[in-house]
């Protein structure tokens, strides 16, 4: 895994897994849409920044939670480690048990 994570790696691993792009005033909003099509419940926000700019930890801590990841499963998710299946599986996980929201 790089050391740093961009808003260019973000943004190409949301496009890659399955998170459609909602344009905001201020932000890019992401949110997932399941395999079969579905609008979850999860979204986040990502600032209009250059895309080689490096995400702080704090920010990629905000952004995992939003994801309802740990930040050690956001830069796995961001590295590609972490597979869109495997995304999906979480998300799957806490919708069985009512925390998808």
């Amino acid at each position: 895994m790089s050391s740093s994570v961009t808003f260019r790696n973000i943004r190409a691993s949301f496009s890659q897994k399955g998170f459609e792009k909602i344009e905001g005033s201020n932000h890019e909003i992401y949110r997932f849409v399941d395999e079969s099509g579905r609008k979850t419940g999860i979204q986040t926000l990502l600032s209009r920044r250059p895309g080689g700019t490096d995400i702080d930890p704090s920010t990629q801590g905000k952004i995992a939670r939003q994801m309802r990841l740990t930040t050690s499963q956001f830069r796995n998710f961001v590295d590609c480690s972490l597979s869109r299946e495997e995304y999906s599986g979480i998300v799957a996980k806490l919708r069985s048990i009512g925390q998808e929201h």
